[in-house]
């Protein structure tokens, strides 16, 4: 009988634990582009940095938007992407302009025991 106990027990323990310890995370992330001569540059070197990250796989992605978390890899998916526009004028009047790429996305992550 005490040895049925302390197997419930320890069953109970595990399986709180299981899931206690998994995590739904949304994030943002951004990346900038060069400096460009024009808008449509800029504009274009945004929409390459988009398509690429649309076309990684889950594993390069987690690379590339830095998430240290111990991922359930199926789970990562980018919710969202948009580009902003910024222009530069220097004290000469040269002006350059550069995109900022806002990448929204949601992974399932799981507590490290370490």
């Amino acid at each position: 009988m005490k040895k049925l106990t302390l197997l419930i027990a320890s069953t109970i323990l595990l399986s709180t634990a299981a899931t206690a310890s998994t995590f739904s995370t949304h994030s943002e992330r951004t990346f900038d582009t060069d400096k460009y001569a024009s808008q449509s540059q800029a504009m274009d070197a945004a929409k390459n940095l988009m398509t690429e990250l649309s076309q990684m796989n889950n594993a390069q992605l987690k690379h590339r938007l830095s998430i240290s978390d111990n991922i359930d890899y199926p789970s990562l998916k980018i919710d969202n992407m948009d580009v902003e526009l910024h222009k530069f004028t220097n004290f000469e009047g040269k002006t350059s302009y550069s995109a900022t790429v806002g990448v929204a996305y949601q992974y399932t992550h799981h507590e490290s025991n370490s």
